[in-house]
C-alpha cells in the first residue's frame, strides 16, 4: 500500500497508520511528495508543472522501488495526486484510498478561506489550523498540540506551499473526465467532522466517480486528517483492500 500525504504535511506523519497497516501489507509505503519533507521542488515552477511533478514523482517511485499492483491512498492534496495518477494509470492500482481529497471546484469565498486558513504567520494562527483540521481528533496532550502546531507554522513557509496556495484559482483541479476515467474500485473516505472542505466538494466526488466503482464511508469524530486517529478509519481501510484483492483474485 502506497500513502500520500497534504499539503504541508509529509510522510513522516503517517506513521501511525504505517505501523497499522504494516500488520495487514505485504509492504506499505509512504512518500514525501515534491516540495514536502525531505525532498526540494524548483521555487521557479508554476502550480501546473508542480502538480505534474507530483504525480511524476510518484510513478517514478513506484518504478524505482519496483511496486508492482498496488492500492494507493491520497489524503487532501494527497487525495488530488492519487486521482490524477489513477484517471492515467488505474490498470495499476488494486484499489484507490482517497480521504478528504482536494480538487473539487471552489467558489472566490471558499478560495479566500482555503489560502487564509493555511497561510500562517503566528503560533495562534497555527493552533486554528489544528482545530479546524482535526475536528473531533482532540485528544492530542497540551504540550503535544503547542508542538505540532509549531511544525504547522514552519511547514506553511516552505516554498512549494507558498506556491500553491499563490496560484490556487477557483478552477477545479481534478476534472469529471478525470474522476470518470478511474475504473479500479475506490473508497471515499469524508470524516463527518470535516472542516476544512464542504459537503459540495464530498458531492463532486460522489457524483463523478463511477457508482459501480465507489464505497463512500463518512467516519464519525473524523476531521481532515487520518492518520491522529487511526482507530476511526483503519478497519475500514483493511477490510476494503481485502475485499478487492478477493474480488480481483475471482
Amino acid at each position: 500500500m502506497v500513502l500520500l500525504h497534504g499539503i504541508s504535511s509529509c510522510a513522516s506523519d503517517y506513521y501511525p497508520l504505517v505501523r497499522f497497516l504494516q500488520q495487514h501489507c505485504s509492504r506499505v509505503i509512504a512518500l514525501d511528495l515534491p516540495g514536502h519533507g525531505y525532498t526540494k521542488a524548483n521555487i521557479e515552477q508554476s502550480l501546473s508543472e508542480l502538480e505534474g511533478l507530483m504525480v511524476l514523482a510518484l510513478e517514478t517511485c513506484l518504478k524505482k522501488l519496483k511496486v508492482g499492483k498496488c492500492h494507493l491512498l491520497g489524503n487532501s492534496l494527497g487525495g488530488f495526486v492519487a486521482c490524477k495518477f489513477a484517471s492515467r494509470h488505474a490498470s495499476k492500482l488494486h484499489s484507490l484510498v482517497l480521504v478528504s481529497p482536494a480538487g473539487a471546484p471552489l467558489s472566490d469565498k471558499e478560495l479566500e478561506e482555503m489560502k487564509k486558513l493555511f497561510t500562517m504567520q503566528t503560533l495562534g494562527d497555527s493552533m486554528a489550523f489544528l482545530e479546524r483540521v482535526l475536528g473531533k481528533q482532540k485528544g492530542l496532550p497540551f504540550g503535544l498540540r503547542h508542538l505540532a502546531g509549531w511544525a504547522c507554522l514552519v511547514r506553511s513557509r516552505r516554498p512549494s506551499v507558498k506556491r500553491i496556495l499563490q496560484e490556487a484559482t477557483i478552477q477545479n483541479r481534478i476534472t469529471n473526465k478525470d474522476l470518470a476515467a478511474i475504473s479500479c474500485p475506490v473508497l471515499l473516505m469524508w470524516g463527518q467532522e470535516e472542516a476544512v472542505f464542504d459537503e459540495n466538494k464530498l458531492a463532486y466526488f460522489t457524483t463523478h466517480l463511477r457508482q459501480d466503482k465507489l464505497r463512500v464511508s463518512r467516519p464519525k469524530g473524523m476531521g481532515h486528517v487520518p492518520h491522529l486517529d487511526v482507530s476511526s478509519v483503519t478497519k475500514e481501510i483493511v477490510d476494503f483492500i481485502t475485499s478487492t484483492a478477493s474480488s480481483s483474485r475471482r
